[in-house]
């Protein structure tokens, strides 16, 4: 039987700060994984093998951004000052905790809210996930406004690129 201070499933309205945190870090993570692709979009208007081929550049999970943006960013040399490709690439390395943390509240199993401490425990389902984690509204509102900073600091990059290269005023069906 379980304490007083323990709900297994509880109702939305039982925890409706929750849930608006909750969907503050999902609306964050969007917004990021939004700015990811319009910088490989970027990249990839200039003349290269990705773009005549029409291939998708594969950037992959967190993890492997970082690497594999770095190496689209080498495919095409001058288009990228050094600083800028060192500032994508730590923006990249930086939101890999963030979006670790996002999966595991979106992919995770809820099962249990402790009143006591006001935290949500989650059981990890995916290979590399903790075994149990608990979150706060505070921790979740960290973790979005994390990924919301981060996905900042892609948009200023890329649109410092794109001023630089001139196609910041360029609708996108344009070559």
């Amino acid at each position: 039987m379980l304490s007083q201070d323990l709900i297994s499933f509880p109702n939305v309205e039982q925890v409706p700060d929750f849930a608006m945190a909750f969907t503050r870090m999902m609306f964050a993570h969007a917004d990021f994984e939004e700015q990811v692709r319009e910088m490989r979009t970027a990249i990839l208007k200039t003349r290269s093998r990705y773009a005549r081929r029409g291939k998708n550049s594969g950037l992959g999970t967190a993890r492997d951004r970082p690497g594999r943006m770095e190496k689209l960013i080498s495919d095409r040399p001058g288009l990228v000052e050094k600083q800028e490709a060192l500032r994508i690439r730590q923006t990249l390395v930086d939101a890999i905790d963030p979006c670790d943390q996002r999966n595991l509240l979106a992919h995770g199993r809820w099962w249990r809210f402790v009143v006591a401490t006001s935290t949500i425990k989650i059981r990890g389902e995916r290979k590399g996930e903790p075994a149990e984690a608990g979150f706060t509204v505070p921790d979740i509102l960290a973790i979005a406004e994390k990924l919301k900073t981060l996905a900042i600091d892609l948009e200023r990059v890329r649109s410092d690129i794109e001023r630089r290269r001139g196609d910041d005023d360029v609708p996108d069906d344009q070559p």
